[in-house]
């Protein structure tokens, strides 16, 4: 393997000399075959420290007393129970955040160790952002508007049958002025004839 990329060194030493545009593909082919190489023998080296930890574990317990033994798989079990109850409460708090309509990404924003302290965590939090919301959503209205009421959609039919009706008007369209007065009628908009 040490030839193998003596030899992928001293290709790109001349790639590098020849200084040419277009890259080698053979230096290119060479790479990801070492690449493949290297991830495999790689896998197998972190399949034998798995063996070798597995193994020394055995040894391990074989030198135990039985009493030390007990005790080892005692704390093996309490530890799988923790994580176990550890991804639930995760489970629990994504469900929470999902029911009330929430992102998960919250889910470091919620307390609680049972279901329902979580949900109730979780509503709360729901609560609080909505009313935040509203609060700067007031806030920018009230900075846009001044303190007056945003002016609705009827008020636009409104300002359109009426400047209909004024350029009917201007023109003398004795005959648009009347059909603008009976669609405005329809619509339910009064039209000023001043």
């Amino acid at each position: 393997m040490e030839k193998e990329l003596e030899q992928v060194q001293a290709t790109q030493a001349q790639a590098d000399t020849q200084a040419t545009p277009q890259a080698n593909p053979d230096i290119e082919k060479i790479k990801k075959e070492l690449e493949e190489k290297f991830k495999a023998e790689i896998a197998g080296l972190n399949r034998k420290v798995s063996e070798a930890e597995k193994k020394a574990k055995e040894l391990e317990k074989s030198k135990m007393t039985a009493e030390e033994l007990a005790k080892a798989e005692k704390e093996e079990l309490e530890a799988e129970r923790n994580a176990l109850k550890a991804r639930a409460r995760e489970l629990a708090i994504k469900d929470a955040l999902v029911d009330v309509g929430l992102p998960k990404d919250l889910a470091k924003s919620i307390s609680g160790e049972t279901e329902e302290e979580i949900r109730a965590s979780a509503k709360a939090l729901k609560g609080l952002l909505d009313a935040q919301a509203k609060a700067l959503a007031d806030a920018e209205i009230q900075k846009r508007f001044g303190g007056k009421e945003p002016v609705g959609g009827k008020s636009e039919e409104k300002n359109t049958f009426q400047s209909m009706y004024d350029d009917a008007k201007k023109r003398k369209d004795i005959a648009g002025q009347l059909e603008i007065k009976r669609q405005a009628t329809i619509a339910g908009v009064t039209i000023k004839e001043f």
